[in-house]
């Protein structure tokens, strides 16, 4: 009985088939704000579905297109985005010139330098990338701001007593000065009235 080896390399058509599934670049999707999820980058909070973004108290809203960019290279944060991946997922594969994709790009820049949480880098002849401000986000939770202790207190409290103090002994000094000035003239004053007295005829 003659038993044959299978060593799992398949018929060539098999390979080439599972070769050609694993080389499949799944579709990109357009976006569509309506589904689109709140999301945060850095401090800002970004609503798609109501093309707002939050930061501070502040509100901005963005043009549909605009946020539509802003959601691919926000998903994409960290990652280089083609022009073309944002034309398939923006503009849904239509010819767009390059001044729609730029004026899209500057709102994001002017967004980024009013309400802060990210900054956009273009990479020359390839695309663009969105990095989140995350180091400002973990140092403030990890290094919160903390309140004055009373120990602070006690300290400028001692340090408004040395200051009366100092004021009211320079006070004390100056004065001294005057005093030694007019003692003088006191002692002269008194000299002549008891001369006068002596030299008046008695009565």
């Amino acid at each position: 009985m003659v038993s044959v080896c299978d060593d799992g390399a398949g018929a060539p058509e098999e390979r080439s088939n599972i070769e050609a599934a694993m080389n499949v670049v799944p579709p990109l999707r357009r976006i569509v704000l309506a589904q689109e999820g709140e999301f945060h980058l850095g401090a800002l909070r970004v609503f798609p579905s109501r093309r707002e973004v939050v930061a501070d108290g502040q509100r901005e809203f963005l043009q549909p297109r605009i946020m539509q960019v802003l959601v691919v290279l926000a998903r994409r944060r960290g990652e280089v985005v083609s022009r073309d991946e944002l034309i398939m997922t923006c503009w849904g594969g239509q010819v767009v010139s390059d001044d729609a994709i730029n004026r899209c790009i500057a709102r994001i820049r002017r967004l980024s330098e009013t309400l802060g949480g990210f900054y956009l880098e273009t990479v020359p002849r390839i695309g663009y990338q969105l990095s989140e401000h995350v180091a400002e986000v973990e140092s403030e939770s990890a290094h919160p701001r903390r309140l004055p202790t009373a120990g602070v207190f006690a300290a400028a409290a001692v340090a408004l007593v040395l200051l009366i103090a100092v004021a009211f002994v320079a006070a004390v000094l100056l004065r001294q000065p005057e005093q030694r000035r007019s003692a003088p003239l006191d002692h002269a004053s008194a000299e002549t009235s008891a001369q006068t007295l002596l030299r008046a005829p008695a009565a």
